[in-house]
């Protein structure tokens, strides 16, 4: 079964899924997206007379069977509705990271925001360029709070450059983890002081680096941590270990590495012995 199809609710394309399942339910999010799948693009929109560049919202699907069936898709998160002055329908919405609280029954999701004045190829290594941005259900999904802007807590936890500089800091898509101790974890990504172009592209010598963000607290309050010491290491995805390790594994950038190139479609392993802190 398709959960989503490009043209479903009009969008273009539905990007970057990710689902958590807890017992028989299972709650499917993914980045809808307008014109198409690109980050950046635009079309021509007749009911505006005006182009729309990148209108990414945040749609779920629902099934209480296991995936045998599923609820029709909402909308939980728009752009032109949800950001108060910011929301556009130029903005966009990247990262879609869900993670259930099993200690209080909560799904939390963390987000990134591109808001219209940043919303394109030029200004993405902007310091402004990337907002991130949670939600919280405590009716199994049934309805959100507010996105809740966190981006200045998460710069206040760390007392590096990389969090003072507000230079892009992403969350990575896909989902979170609960730790065994109950804390939520999301792994993120971004780039150093100063933040450049070679930084987001992805490029050759791109310096990304890979962290995690944590919350003890059941998401209400959120730190980030120091960065890992692996250079290039991008998107992330996170577990636990049997011995409290954590290990990420992480999309690798073209990067010399102990004196030899490591080629972009390679994988890097960072583990982490203070809970992601």
């Amino acid at each position: 079964t398709a959960i989503y199809r490009a043209g479903d609710l009009g969008y273009g394309c539905f990007m970057n899924p990710s689902a958590i399942a807890v017992g028989k339910a299972v709650w499917a999010f993914a980045e809808a997206r307008w014109p198409s799948c690109g980050d950046f693009d635009c079309r021509w929109d007749n009911e505006t007379q005006s182009s729309i560049c990148g209108k990414h919202d945040i749609a779920l699907r629902r099934s209480l069977d296991s995936g045998r069936t599923w609820t029709p898709i909402e909308l939980v998160v728009r752009v032109d509705r949800d950001f108060g002055p910011e929301s556009s329908v130029n903005a966009s919405i990247f990262n879609v990271s869900p993670v259930y609280d099993h200690r209080t029954s909560a799904i939390v999701l963390m987000f990134n925001l591109q808001p219209a004045a940043y919303n394109n190829v030029a200004d993405v290594h902007d310091p402004h360029a990337r907002e991130t941005y949670t939600i919280i259900s405590t009716d199994q999904g049934a309805t959100f709070s507010r996105p809740r802007n966190i981006t200045s807590q998460l710069q206040a936890s760390v007392t590096n450059p990389w969090a003072a500089s507000r230079n892009p800091m992403a969350v990575t898509p896909g989902p979170g983890i609960q730790l065994r101790s109950g804390a939520l974890l999301m792994p993120g990504y971004g780039c150093p002081q100063p933040a450049s172009g070679v930084c987001v592209g992805y490029g050759l010598n791109s310096s990304l680096r890979t962290w995690s963000y944590r919350s003890d607290d059941g998401g209400v309050s959120w730190s980030m941590s120091t960065p890992s010491p692996a250079v290039g290491a991008g998107e992330a995805m996170a577990v636990e270990l049997s011995d409290g390790r954590l290990l990420m594994n992480a999309r690798s950038i073209q990067w010399p590495h102990d004196g030899q190139p490591h080629p972009q479609r390679h994988r890097l392993y960072l583990t982490s012995t203070d809970g992601g802190r």
